[in-house]
C-alpha cells in the first residue's frame, strides 16, 4: 500500500494528461462543456491522490464528478477508471460500515454515469460494474484479513501479558514469602541470643541484611518490568548457579541444608528450566522453614535422561493427617506444568518428613514467558 501511495501522484498526472488531451482535441465541443470537463478531470485527479487519506469522501466526490460530467456531456472515456482508486481505497482503508456505503455509492455513480451517457452496449455497463465490484472486493478482503491478523496479534499480546502477570505474581510470592520467613526466623533467633551470644546475634543480623538486600534486588527487577514494553518483559533471572547463595540464607535458621547438584557432562538446561528449578527449591525450603524447622534438608538437583530432577526432602515431623497443599505447592505445580514437567509434594514415603520432587525437561517447549 505504501508503494501504491507513492505512485498515486504519478498516476493522477498521467490520468490528467490523457483526459485533458482527449478533451482539448475535440475542437467542436462548447466552451462550457470543455470547462466542466477540465474541472472534472482536475477533481478526479485530486481524488486519486487524496483517496488514501479520505477514502469515502474521495469516492463520493469522484462518483458525483463523473455523473455530472456525463450529465453535461463533458466526460471522457476513461473518467470511470479514475474512480477505481477511490473504490479500492474505501474497501482497503475504511471500516466495514463506510466500506459498504462506498460500494453502494460506487454502484450509484456507475448507474448515474451511464444513465446520462448515449445508449451503449449493456455489456459495457456490466463490465464496469464488475470492475468496480472486483476492485472493492479484493480491497475489502485484504482489509478483513488484516483485521483478523491484528485481532490475533492482540489476543497473543493479551495472553502474553496474562502469562507474565501470573509469572510475576508467582515470583513476587516466592521472593516476598521466602525473604520474610527467613528474616522473621533470623530476627527471632537474634533477639533470643542478644544477651547471651552477641556475636551470634550480629551474625544473624548480617544475614538479615544480606537476605533483605538480595530480595530488594529481585523486587526491583520484577517491579521494573512493569514500566517496560510488553515485548521486553521477562521474569527475573535466576538459575542453578544461584542455589548455593540461596542455601546460605538459611544458616542459623534451624534448617541445616545440604545441596547436591549433579548434572551430566553433556546436559545443558535452558534458562527457563533453571529459573523454575530455582524457584521450586526456594519455595520448598521456605515451606520447610515455616512448618518443619528445626530439621535437616537435602536438596538434590540431578539429570535423568532429558529431564532435570529436583528433590527436596526434610526429616521434620511431617504434615498433619488432614494437611492440604497451599498456594506455594500449587505454584510449584504450575511452574513445572508450564515447562511440560511435573511436581509432586507430600509426606516422604521413605522417612519421616516431607518431600518435594519436580521433573522438568531440560529443553522446554518454546512458550513465553
Amino acid at each position: 500500500m505504501r508503494v501504491l501511495n507513492r505512485l498515486l501522484p504519478l498516476l493522477a498526472v498521467a490520468y490528467a494528461a490523457v483526459a485533458l488531451t482527449d478533451l482539448l482535441s475535440r475542437t467542436t465541443r462548447p466552451a462550457a462543456e470543455l470547462a466542466v470537463g477540465v474541472a472534472g478531470t482536475l477533481v478526479l485527479s485530486a481524488t486519486m491522490v487524496l483517496a488514501p487519506r479520505v477514502p469515502l469522501a474521495a469516492l463520493l466526490t469522484a462518483g458525483a464528478t463523473i455523473t455530472i460530467e456525463s450529465a453535461v456531456h463533458a466526460d471522457v472515456a476513461i473518467s470511470p477508471a479514475a474512480t477505481l482508486v477511490s473504490i479500492f481505497a474505501v474497501g482497503r482503508l475504511a471500516d466495514r460500515r463506510r466500506a459498504l456505503v462506498g460500494l453502494a455509492a460506487a454502484i450509484a455513480s456507475v448507474l448515474g454515469y451511464y444513465a446520462f451517457s448515449p445508449p451503449g452496449s449493456p455489456a459495457e455497463l456490466v463490465s464496469t460494474l464488475a470492475a468496480y465490484g472486483a476492485f472493492w472486493a479484493v480491497a475489502y478482503a485484504w482489509a478483513r484479513r488484516d483485521e483478523e491478523a491484528e485481532r490475533a496479534r492482540r489476543a497473543d499480546r493479551a495472553l502474553l501479558l496474562a502469562e507474565l502477570r501470573t509469572q510475576m505474581a508467582r515470583d513476587l510470592h516466592d521472593i516476598a514469602g521466602h525473604t520474610l520467613n527467613v528474616v522473621v526466623v533470623h530476627a527471632g533467633a537474634a533477639r533470643l541470643s542478644l544477651d547471651a551470644a552477641p556475636d551470634t546475634s550480629r551474625a544473624l543480623l548480617r544475614q538479615i541484611e544480606s537476605v533483605g538486600t538480595d530480595a530488594l534486588g529481585d523486587l526491583d527487577d520484577a517491579l521494573g518490568m512493569l514500566g517496560e514494553p510488553a515485548a521486553e518483559l521477562r521474569p527475573t533471572t535466576v538459575g542453578l548457579a544461584d542455589l548455593p547463595a540461596l542455601v546460605r540464607r538459611f544458616a542459623g535458621s534451624g534448617v541445616d541444608v545440604t545441596l547436591t547438584v549433579g548434572l551430566a557432562t553433556d546436559a545443558e538446561a535452558q534458562g527457563r528450566t533453571e529459573r523454575e528449578a530455582y524457584r521450586i527449591v526456594q519455595e520448598a525450603l521456605t515451606n520447610v522453614l515455616k512448618h518443619a524447622a528445626p530439621c535437616t534438608v537435602r536438596v538434590e538437583v540431578v539429570t535423568d535422561g532429558g529431564d532435570l530432577v529436583v528433590t527436596v526432602t526434610d526429616d521434620g515431623s511431617g504434615p498433619e493427617p488432614d494437611w492440604a497443599p497451599g498456594r506455594g505447592i500449587a505454584g510449584m505445580r504450575e511452574r513445572a506444568a508450564r515447562l511440560g514437567g511435573t511436581a509432586e509434594a507430600g509426606p516422604d514415603p521413605e522417612q519421616r518428613g516431607f518431600r518435594v520432587r519436580a521433573r522438568l525437561p531440560l529443553t522446554a517447549p518454546d512458550r513465553r514467558p
